[in-house]
């Protein structure tokens, strides 16, 4: 049987009840907020899905003395997930489809699903950005065959995990839910931002499987109260950098569970699972035009929290209030704004780009990847003309590298 949950912070268990779910789809678990603002938030891309195919029929493999694989090498779902799952369990939780998982787990990933199967479905996962934390999580939705919620930081993030559901488990994007950025769909499985699931009125019901991304930010006091929201037995947390500067990750044991399984860049890269790097951060300064631009927007975000320090309540939750308030006071939404520009101008800089186009000058002959938060200045800067190599057969494929540099604004420290 899985532990009980009991939240951080909570005095009293979390409520349950996952409700009838007709034709699979349910709308009782997620209580919809007409109030409701969606924050846009600026926070780092995660996972790539890369693995290899794999079948679904059960087979013997010597190697792994005797334990059940499927072709593909991944153990079936066996005596961990079993014991886990039981009949009253699957019959509160039990999706109506079963998933079939179409990716071969690597060894690292394996073991990552093992150890968090040992430490009764409850604990976080560390790998760093790429290493497949996204695969980790398929594989376990699969396995335990329960109604998964996803809650990701950004709507970027939300998008990629519902498409990763519906591609990697063999279901109809129609039928993976989403509630963020003006929609509200819940189905058996269901993504969902940090700030929906944030909002006050919204009940998170139904679910026995909680993937938390980004898992770092829940400890934060304005998103914490949602793994007091849901009654899943079973919490999965994912991040690549899960220590905050606050020491509040300590009550991640409390509100998902410990670290289950870790593995450092420099770890898969020795064991050669993923490629040996330098990394290498360079910094940038902004434009005479662009400084005095960014130094005006900032000027009147800070104006806004100056002005009403003593109402939005303690430092580390300011800009979520701030966010809260903009649904009805318009110069919250103009602060807002211009922090956001600010950012962008940030994230832009013209020195950016020439120094890729220089750095791109002298590793003319290397295979190189860029990568940027926007596309869009960037196809149609003269950068781009050389992100790209012409094959022998007149094509234009996209280079491939081993080296990674991160830009910063030198007055901002941004990236």
């Amino acid at each position: 049987m899985p532990r009980p949950f009991r939240p951080y912070g909570f005095g009293h268990a979390a409520r349950s009840g996952p409700g009838p779910r007709p034709n699979g789809a349910s709308g009782r678990g997620i209580a919809d907020d007409p109030t409701e603002d969606e924050a846009l938030t600026g926070l780092e891309g995660d996972d790539l899905f890369a693995a290899l195919a794999a079948g679904e029929e059960p087979e013997t493999d010597p190697r792994t003395d005797g334990q059940e694989t499927t072709p593909g090498g991944m153990p079936a779902a066996g005596d961990d997930a079993t014991r886990l799952v039981n009949p009253g369990v699957r019959a509160a939780f039990g999706l109506t489809r079963a998933p079939a998982f179409d990716l071969t787990p690597r060894p690292y990933q394996e073991e990552a699903i093992a150890s968090w199967l040992r430490h009764d479905g409850r604990g976080v996962v560390v790998l760093p950005t790429g290493a497949g934390k996204t695969v980790v999580a398929l594989a376990i939705a699969t396995r335990l065959g329960l109604r998964t919620l996803v809650v990701a930081p950004t709507i970027e993030l939300l998008h990629q995990w519902r498409e990763g559901l519906a591609q990697r488990l063999g279901y109809p994007l129609e039928e993976v839910g989403i509630v963020g950025g003006g929609k509200r769909t819940v189905r058996d499985l269901t993504v969902i931002t940090y700030d929906s699931a944030a909002m006050p009125h919204r009940r998170l019901d139904g679910f026995g499987l909680l993937v938390v991304d980004e898992v770092h930010h829940l400890p934060a006091r304005a998103y914490r109260a949602i793994a007091g929201k849901i009654n899943a037995p079973f919490r999965l947390g994912l991040s690549a950098t899960p220590e905050r500067s606050d020491d509040a990750h300590e009550d991640l044991d409390y509100l998902i569970g410990p670290i289950v399984y870790r593995k450092s860049a420099a770890e898969l890269a020795r064991d050669r699972h993923i490629a040996e790097y330098t990394e290498k951060r360079l910094f940038v300064d902004l434009s005479a035009d662009e400084q005095m631009r960014y130094d005006q927007l900032m000027a009147e975000y800070k104006w806004y929290l100056a002005s009403r320090r003593g109402s939005l309540g303690r430092p580390e939750g300011m800009f979520v209030e701030m966010i809260r308030r903009s649904g009805y006071d318009p110069a919250a939404r103009s602060a807002l704004r211009a922090h956001h520009q600010a950012r962008m101008i940030a994230l832009n800089a013209d020195a950016k780009i020439a120094k890729v186009v220089d750095l791109l000058a002298k590793h003319r002959d290397d295979k190189v990847i860029a990568s940027s938060p926007s596309t869009t200045r960037w196809s149609t800067s003269s950068a781009s003309a050389c992100c790209c190599r012409r094959s022998r057969t007149g094509r234009r494929r996209p280079s491939g590298g081993r080296s990674w540099t991160a830009f910063g604004t030198g007055s901002t420290g941004s990236w």
